[in-house]
């Protein structure tokens, strides 16, 4: 139920004027506080160009440069260095640490834009620094990279990389090298608890390089909310090697990714490659450059192993070469020439393609992959596949299933090809290697395809027609869920709330713990469940729907304050069943009519209660019925006023 808030504002009677003055001082209290009690207890430190480094770093009298502050040992753990608008050319080595939950935080300093710029070297080096928090600085013109966090002669743990941007990367010297870079040099020393986000990249040259990569002995690793535009080579790498490691516990979440790639190259949008275990990689949009998301190994890493990899929920079109691809080796690669993938999912993902010569998605060597609940569009007309699998891989495929995913070819045939062999329909499909058994063409209805919009419009074929990712093996009760497969869910990895999951005809309960070697489930709040309940991700309706995104019905309620009257408003998208009938309820002083205000017409998208009292808050609630049974409500709180000049405000709940 969203709940909303709508507030008149109160008559400026004698004492509302007090309350006002209170608050106003109150304010100007806090800020004066602010920039007062800062610079005299020096938890505060700042950097400008003007400034000297023999200064002592006040507001008054700043450093000149950041790399003094990144080494002055004035700087505490807990303290924020503040770095003031200007141009800093400047190479910076990082060598102080914070502590455990009190890192030292280098940010810009509010209102203005500090640059960093140069060349010859990284911009910024942490080598050997933990708890360090770097937000809101521009990085631009620079050539080689922009931040390296290295584990070099020590552990790092608890780096923030945030709200930073980075623009007009070019190589030195003809050689490339990565934007940002997690990594390790060896097998002796970590990198723990890294989080990228909300960084912006644009314009970067990286060679051959990834944009983001987190590389080697890496762990519990965020890179979320951040945004890549045009970069020449892959956008956001995952790597494992032999001689330093690989990394697990990852989350790669809500990125957006266009304009990857250059002539000559196969980049990705995300790319996978000898990474270790438990990796998400979830609510990503990539569009626009040459390939969307690969999870593979290299021969490089033919050593190395990949399990339990999690692509779900992203949103994949227009890449020029695949959009995603889910296995080792190539149609010319045997599958002993790289490394093991296993036990790794795609699932609930849409991949839309309007151009020729793409392929939707690439199969490739690997053991116990899942397909489930896709949407896969082709309205290329041309040479494009929806499924294109390695030539030779007779050995891994039938450890495969791929089953409940929705295709749309427009008007002309869907390609697929399998061992070797072109089909063009579903149908030969199936026939031809026993998967996607209840998988069916259908028209998805998106919003709007053509402006990235992909969410499902009321009567998508995708809606309620997903299946069940997996099954209870037997009937149980309590906090712990015996699964057939348990590689669909995850507990958060320590960095995210757990899978929010429907068992049987449950209410949804949140994964609190993932036993993948014996397939077990652990659940927030003890529940009951029979034999081969059906386990899904929370849906909307009576079963999942296919694809990135569950349809909402929208029944949207809105109220505007009168004097002793509150006039309401809605929307209905749904299509109600022919008996539905709504209801209006509210919680307060009775009004004209007493609530609740009972069969109203569907029809109906306007209603004004009367005889309400003033200055007092109610809590109205829209509800559609049908048999006694509550189909869709939404709720606001609403306070009338006979002050005729007020400002309205709306807020929803989560």
């Amino acid at each position: 139920m969203n709940t909303k808030l709508a507030l008149g504002v109160q008559p400026l009677r004698s004492h509302a004027r007090v309350m006002l003055h209170l608050v106003s001082l109150i304010i100007l209290a806090i800020f004066a506080s602010f920039n007062s009690g800062v610079e005299a207890s020096q938890t505060s430190f700042y950097v400008a160009p003007t400034g000297s480094n023999s200064n002592p770093g006040t507001f008054s009298q700043p450093w000149k440069t950041i790399e003094y502050a990144a080494n002055a040992s004035q700087v505490k753990p807990g303290d924020t260095v503040y770095i003031r608008g200007g141009v800093y050319n400047e190479y910076i080595q990082q060598g102080i640490s914070g502590a455990p939950g009190q890192p030292i935080t280098y940010k810009n300093y509010p209102g203005e834009t500090p640059v960093i710029t140069g060349s010859g070297t990284w911009r910024w080096h942490i080598l050997e620094q933990s708890h360090i928090r770097i937000e809101g600085l521009t990085f631009r013109d620079f050539q080689k990279g922009g931040i390296q966090i290295r584990a070099r002669n020590d552990s790092i743990t608890d780096v923030e990389i945030i709200n930073c941007t980075f623009e007009n990367q070019s190589p030195l010297n003809g050689e490339g090298a990565k934007t940002i870079h997690v990594t390790t040099t060896d097998t002796a020393h970590q990198v723990t608890h890294v989080t990228l986000r909300g960084n912006v990249l644009l314009n970067v040259d990286t060679g051959d390089h990834p944009a983001i990569q987190v590389a080697g002995d890496s762990h519990f690793i965020r890179v979320i909310d951040n945004t890549i535009q045009t970069t020449t080579s892959i956008a956001i790498g995952i790597a494992g090697r032999p001689d330093i490691d690989q990394p697990t516990n990852v989350v790669v979440h809500g990125n957006e990714i266009t304009g990857h790639g250059s002539p000559g190259k196969y980049s990705a949008g995300i790319y996978l490659d000898g990474a270790g275990e438990n990796i998400i990689i979830e609510q990503n949009t990539i569009h626009g450059g040459q390939q969307g998301i690969k999870v593979s190994l290299e021969p490089t890493a033919a050593s190395l192993q990949t399990k339990h990899v999690i692509v779900r929920n992203n949103v994949l079109y227009n890449n020029t070469q695949i959009n995603l691809k889910l296995g080792v080796g190539d149609s010319n690669e045997s599958c002993g020439q790289a490394g093991a993938l296993t036990e790794s999912v795609a699932v609930h993902n849409t991949v839309y393609n309007s151009l020729s010569d793409v392929t939707n998605h690439r199969f490739g060597c690997g053991e116990n992959l899942r397909w489930l609940n896709n949407i896969f569009v082709d309205l290329s007309n041309g040479e494009s596949f929806h499924y294109k699998s390695n030539e030779d891989d007779t050995t891994h495929s039938p450890t495969w299933v791929l089953d409940y995913n929705l295709f749309y070819s427009g008007s002309h045939d869907g390609f697929y090809r399998w061992a070797g062999v072109t089909l063009n329909s579903l149908n030969g499909f199936k026939n031809a290697t026993g998967q996607d058994l209840h998988s069916f063409e259908g028209d998805p209805r998106f919003v709007n395809a053509n402006a990235g919009d992909f969410a499902l419009e009321p009567d998508s074929a995708a809606r309620d027609a997903g299946g069940a990712l997996t099954f209870t093996k037997s009937a149980g009760s309590g906090t712990s869920i015996p699964v057939a497969e348990a590689w669909y869910f995850t507990d958060g990895l320590g960095l995210q709330s757990g899978d929010l999951i429907r068992v049987g005809s449950n209410d949804p309960v949140r994964v609190v713990g993932v036993n993948y070697n014996n397939n077990t489930l652990t659940v927030d709040k003890a529940i009951s469940w029979s034999a081969q309940a059906p386990v899904n991700y929370d849906y909307k309706g009576p079963t999942a729907d296919i694809g990135a995104f569950e349809f909402v019905p929208k029944f949207d309620l809105t109220g505007m304050p009168g004097d002793e009257e509150i006039y309401l408003r809605w929307e209905i998208s749904e299509e109600l069943p022919a008996t539905a009938v709504l209801e209006i309820q509210y919680v307060g002083p009775k009004g004209s009519p007493p609530s609740p205000i009972s069969n109203l017409s569907q029809t109906m998208d306007e209603y004004v209660l009367t005889g309400m009292k003033n200055y007092t808050m109610y809590e109205v609630t829209l509800l559609a019925i049908d048999n006694g049974e509550v189909l869709l409500s939404d709720t606001i709180q609403v306070m009338p006023t006979d002050i005729f000049s007020f400002l309205p405000f709306i807020v929803k709940s989560p």
